[in-house]
């Protein structure tokens, strides 16, 4: 392939893969203000918050990570076969990575702050926000990052199982 094809495929990559990841991590943020509005709490009353958002952003950029060769993959095959209904092909297989990407992030979200609550059934977990108590932020932003790269692997292997390579005849 050509420098200038590769260059192109590089540019749609990665920016398929931020405006993905924005996707991502604005689910993520409208999921974590739903928590602080539930609770009467605001970022600027403490840490706790932009430490938890610390570790959804890197969940985000795993995940990411995880389907990026998917994506350039399938462009470049999309390149090879030069054929238009493939670029739609190509287009469909993109939008079900973000659509596999935004799953992973919603239930990771809930299985995370689920994870907090059922190993700290007795603590208060608003009173230690309020109180300013840092460790169950860590913890959290630990659980995030955790599950994160436990599904990585999963979602690399499912986006590649789902690139189109049977509508190609070479």
């Amino acid at each position: 392939m050509e420098t200038s094809t590769l260059l192109k495929i590089a540019l749609i990559t990665s920016l398929s893969a931020l405006i993905i990841g924005t996707i991502a991590l604005y689910v993520s943020m409208v999921f974590k203000n739903k928590l602080l509005n539930k609770n009467n709490l605001k970022w600027n009353e403490n840490l706790f918050f932009p430490i938890i958002m610390i570790g959804t952003i890197i969940r985000v950029g795993i995940l990411i990570s995880s389907i990026v060769p998917s994506i350039s993959s399938t462009l470049k095959i999309a390149n090879r076969v030069a054929n238009d209904s493939f670029y739609f092909e190509a287009f469909k297989f993109i939008s079900l990575s973000a659509f596999i990407v935004l799953a992973c992030v919603l239930i990771m979200n809930y299985l995370s702050t689920f994870l907090i609550q059922s190993l700290f059934d007795k603590i208060d977990i608003t009173t230690e926000i309020k109180e300013s108590r840092y460790a169950y932020a860590l913890l959290f932003s630990a659980i995030i990052i955790a599950l994160s790269l436990i599904l990585k692997e999963g979602v690399l292997l499912i986006s590649e199982i789902l690139i189109p390579y049977e509508n190609i005849s070479i």
